[in-house]
């Protein structure tokens, strides 16, 4: 499996453990709602706009509607209230290929780990980081075995409804550079802000969110690769003078998509749409896709080909159907599908199917996974 696509992998999975955790308790709200006072609990109804709710939520999800009954903050943890972990492991679609074209099997385990702090009403701050470990054999010029993810910092800001129930939300965040990937881009960091949008329907069983994001992406120079000189040389310059230009990430043996060019990129959109329902109080499915515009550095027009652009870009799909089973109020039990891949196809003639991998399941593009997440 590719080292950049799997960063991405990874962060789809934080996605989806966000938008299930916390199946409605439809049936049971209006008795739990109007126990509220005497019991001497606080009743949060659909659309109110309350950080105490125990939902999962992050920057890159919408909170789960629905009327939940819990006690009253008596204390500095209770601002707590929302953060989270995941323990997963996953397999790629291609170590179940076994012909001459079959990338080498792919197996992996990850920790997820979400802090989430309650400023005030509508304001919240989260931090966010990860690692995986591959269990099978690498395929990596170093066999390196264990990657860490990017720190993210984050804002949040919670609207409430607007028209026609629809809520809103936005945040920020910046992403600092823990990832091999983005040491080997130069990254300095990346800056993530967007909205959220979601409208619940079917007595709040039914939930369908869109959301938006523009990143920029702060690079110590335009072009991939380390450069702080040759580590046998201890210069900028290599033992034969020239400048080196270090690959950003090794993929595995005939995948490129973890490179993506000898450009950064300079910008990118993203945008996805995603469905949850809510079969019972306790078992839950979120289906999504989502696609990100990739826009790289430009290439200076006296190394340029005078017959392509000289701004690069790359487009990816993201997406995957994910089932939750609540055990009890702070554990869940979750697994599915995920995908990350090119939105073509290698020919460049087609458009990949978004949510699982058919045309090249060789490539690991597609995983399958299972977690056992954790509420706060």
């Amino acid at each position: 499996m590719a080292g950049g696509k799997h960063f991405q992998s990874l962060r789809y999975a934080a996605l989806i453990v966000a938008a299930a955790a916390a199946p409605v308790l439809a049936d049971q709200a209006p008795k739990a709602a109007a126990a509220a006072p005497q019991a001497g609990l606080l009743a949060i109804t659909p659309g109110q706009s309350d950080d105490d709710d125990i939902a999962v939520t992050d920057e890159n999800s919408s909170t789960t509607p629905g009327i939940v009954v819990k006690a009253r903050p008596t204390g500095w943890k209770e601002k707590f209230r929302g953060s989270s972990a995941s323990f997963s492991s996953s397999v790629g679609s291609g170590t179940f290929v076994a012909d001459e074209f079959a990338d080498s099997p792919y197996l992996d385990t990850s920790l997820s780990l979400s802090l989430r702090y309650k400023l005030a009403r509508k304001h919240s701050l989260t931090a966010g980081w990860g690692l995986t470990y591959e269990l099978s054999t690498p395929d990596n010029a170093e066999g390196r075995r264990f990657t860490p993810n990017n720190t993210t910092l984050g804002y949040g800001y919670s609207y409430g409804p607007l028209v026609a129930k629809i809520n809103l939300s936005a945040s920020a965040r910046i992403a600092l550079p823990t990832s091999y990937e983005s040491q080997y881009n130069g990254t300095i960091f990346n800056l993530t802000v967007g909205p959220n949008l979601s409208r619940s329907f079917l007595k709040d069983k039914l939930t369908l969110a869109l959301t938006s994001r523009f990143t920029k992406y702060v690079p110590n120079s335009p072009n991939r690769g380390l450069r702080n000189g040759d580590p046998n040389t201890g210069t900028g310059k290599t033992q034969t003078g020239e400048t080196p230009n270090y690959a950003s990430a090794y993929c595995r043996e005939g995948a490129n998509f973890c490179s993506g060019g000898s450009l950064n990129a300079n910008y990118s959109f993203y945008n996805s749409l995603s469905l949850s329902y809510s079969f019972t109080e306790k078992l839950s499915a979120s289906l999504s896709a989502g696609v990100t515009n990739i826009f790289k550095y430009s290439v200076p027009e006296v190394n340029s080909d005078p017959n392509l652009p000289l701004t690069g870009r790359s487009d990816t799909t993201e997406g995957g159907l994910s089932v939750s089973y609540q055990l009890t109020p702070r554990y869940s039990l979750s697994g599915g599908f995920q995908s990350s891949m090119p939105a073509l196809s290698d020919d460049q003639t087609s458009i990949r199917f978004p949510i699982y991998d058919f045309t090249s399941p060789s490539n690991n593009y597609t995983s399958w996974f299972a977690s056992l997440d954790a509420v706060y």
